[in-house]
């Protein structure tokens, strides 16, 4: 850079300059969106731990002796998943249940049993592949005349 300022006229070192400090401008605009606003945040892949949205819909079969009531809803959010949750019901007692959660995109499936219902609300464990457990609650406001969750939320930790 010494050399060049000591060379010639003012106006020729900016004639040689001027594309060397646009250059480092650009690259340096370019990193600076690059590790800023136009960073690469990929979604997590099977995490153990988040909190999504939930929507969906509850469907109940009651006959006779048995019923069952099921829930089928999608969360969305950090880590989007598929959520089936079904109910064996007798008229004295809740006597099966079981819990599937699928996490999308990958298509790992997480399977267990809900262990707590009250009320718009439901807790399960579930095992994924791996042999990891997943502690899982959903909550949502109670649902109109046609089953449909729209106000929800999922989670779920290790």
């Amino acid at each position: 850079m010494w050399r060049v300022l000591r060379r010639g006229e003012p106006e020729a070192w900016l004639l040689r300059a001027g594309p060397i400090v646009a250059g480092a401008l650009s690259i340096a605009i370019l990193i600076g969106l690059a590790t800023g606003p136009l960073r690469f945040r990929p979604k997590p892949w099977n995490e153990a731990t988040f909190q999504d949205s939930l929507s969906g819909k509850i469907l109940n079969d009651m006959g006779v002796t048995r019923g069952i009531v099921s829930m089928a809803g999608t969360g969305d959010g950090s880590q989007n998943v598929l959520v089936r949750a079904d109910l064996l019901l007798t008229p004295t007692s809740l006597s099966s249940t079981s819990f599937q959660m699928e996490y999308l995109p990958s298509g790992a499936m997480c399977t267990g049993t809900v262990t707590k219902v009250r009320g718009a609300a439901f807790q399960a464990t579930c095992t994924m592949g791996d042999g990891s457990t997943r502690y899982v609650s959903a909550s949502w406001v109670p649902p109109g005349p046609d089953g449909a969750i729209a106000d929800g939320v999922i989670s779920s930790h290790a």
